[in-house]
Formats: C-alpha cells, structure tokens, sequence
C-alpha cells in the first residue's frame, strides 16, 4: 500500500494510517462522509487487510514482468509501488476486497494507466492466488 495519504497526499508513518490508506485527518472525515459523495478515487473498500495485501502483492510483482516496462507517455520505467486502485464495479474482484478494483499505475509524470493496457495478466496471476487461499471464483474484470 502507499506511504501517502489517498487524500491529501501527506507521507503516513503510523500502522493505522498506512493500512488504512489515510492520515487520521482525513480518515475521520471519510467516516462521516456518506459513501456516494466520496470522491471515486478514494473509494476503497477492504474486508480483509491481510488479503488485500497480498493481492495487491501479486500485482505488483506482475508489473515488475510486464511486456510493456516504460510509461507510454515519457519512457519513464514502471515503477511496482506505484499501483492505484479505488472501488469500481468494472475493476477486477480481488480478494480482500469487499467491491471490485479498478488497477492503474500512476506514473511519476502523472500519467496513469490501466493495468489491462500494459498487458499485464492480473485474471491469472490472482487466479492462482485465490486457489493458494482457498477462495472459490474466477477473477475477471466485467464487460
């Protein structure tokens, strides 16, 4: 997970904090904030950390083996750390996860890119996955 805050961008440095993606500032204004009017972005729905870590680690070692290893905007190298995701009913079913995520890198240009464009095989990796942990479905992004 990010070292930044989802919605300020601040550097996190407590436990709390770094699991839930958000300063203590801005996690309390999230909770009293109805889901709807949350910005897209920020929507991240967790049900199981330990899960959601490891998918999440998967992923990011799939973006370390990718076809495509620069930005296509400035040749920049992918840089695994810099995965994104928020709520998103057309996003993959992830475990860990209690919505769909959507996938991006976010490059340090700020562009951002759908993992599925940089022809990364997510469906298979999290697929092999959720047999290691014994979780039943196929992981696949919707039409």
């Amino acid at each position: 997970m990010s070292n930044k805050c989802r919605r300020c961008l601040r550097a996190l440095s407590n436990k709390k904090s770094l699991k839930h993606g958000f300063g203590p500032v801005c996690w309390s204004k999230l909770q009293n904030t109805v889901y709807d009017e949350i910005p897209t972005s920020l929507r991240i729905t967790i049900t199981d950390p330990v899960k959601a870590q490891e998918s999440l680690a998967r992923i990011r070692a799939m973006i370390g083996h990718a076809e495509k290893k620069e930005c296509p905007k400035c040749d920049k190298p992918l840089v695994p750390a810099n995965l994104e995701y928020y709520d998103h009913e057309g996003g993959y079913d992830l475990p860990g996860f209690g919505r769909r995520q959507w996938l991006y890198h976010q490059c340090e240009c700020g562009y951002g890119y759908s993992l599925w464009k940089l022809r990364i095989p997510i469906s298979q990796g999290l697929n092999l996955l959720k047999k290691e942990l014994g979780m039943k479905g196929l992981v696949q992004v919707r039409a």
